[in-house]
């Protein structure tokens, strides 16, 4: 003979009315733990759902600063393209003036004026190292 399964009876009664009649529902405890672990994923899916939405709340908000701050960098890119072409040409009027003045290389002759080169204009500003002035040599 079989083990019968266990059952759970709910009665539900009704408070007042017409129909005063009582109902009763038998269900077994396999479908209990079954609609119990239903409700436990649905409530730990809706828990889930709502830690997401903060998360994705809270990234949309940084949106309007991280906009601001892409328009300063790219202002401010501009600017150092505005500087590295300045400097570019203040190189080429430093090598017009070297050449004017007929500088040459320390030791080829010392009585011609000795200007240093400029700096290669293919070199990126942070690539440049910032050496101190040298004495005559206006910057």
């Amino acid at each position: 003979m079989a083990q019968e399964e266990r059952r759970m009876t709910f009665i539900v009664v009704p408070h007042g009315g017409g129909d005063l009649s009582t109902r009763s529902f038998e269900v077994s405890y396999r479908r209990l733990r079954v609609a119990a672990l239903a409700a436990l994923a649905a409530v730990l899916l809706w828990v889930g759902m709502a830690v997401s939405y903060g998360w994705v709340a809270a990234q949309a908000a940084r949106v309007p600063g991280l906009q601001a701050e892409i328009r300063q960098l790219q202002a401010e890119r501009r600017r150092v393209l505005q500087l590295a072409e300045e400097v570019a040409r203040l190189e080429r009027s430093y090598e017009q003036v070297r050449a004017m003045l007929g500088a040459t290389r320390p030791g080829a002759d010392s009585a011609t004026l000795y200007l240093p080169p400029a700096a290669a204009p293919e070199a990126a500003p942070e690539a440049v190292p910032d050496s101190p002035p040298r004495a005559g040599v206006p910057r």
